[in-house]
């Protein structure tokens, strides 16, 4: 993945474990004192080439997406650009173009994250 050439102000990194559990970080791009702009997540880490051994799958976010983080009871977090459902279950879309099909019996809450 180049990210040299990346213009997006948040990147969202997606694995999947050997059993097929999704694991997601999101970060967003913020400038340092010495006016390097980096990626940080919400725990502080930076976003660095060497994540992409752990996370092999990183995505440019468009700077108008409103995000959906869909957190599961599991505690499993899937973020999304799909909105709040209309009926008592989900299919989410996920980045890396997979489809998760999700009872709202195992929906803990859903955050929307504006532009």
């Amino acid at each position: 993945m180049n990210t040299e050439k990346w213009t997006a102000s948040r990147v969202l990194v997606i694995k999947y474990d050997r059993d097929g559990r999704y694991h997601e970080r999101l970060f967003r791009q913020t400038v340092l004192n010495n006016a390097f702009p980096v990626y940080i997540d919400p725990a502080g880490d930076r976003f660095e080439r060497t994540i992409l051994t752990t996370y092999p799958k990183a995505y440019p976010i468009p700077d108008d997406a409103t995000l959906y983080r869909w957190v599961l009871r599991d505690g499993t977090v899937v973020t999304t650009t799909k909105a709040f459902p209309q009926s008592d279950y989900a299919i989410l879309h996920t980045f890396d173009k997979r489809y998760m099909f999700i009872p709202l019996s195992n929906v803990a809450y859903i955050t929307e994250e504006g532009v």
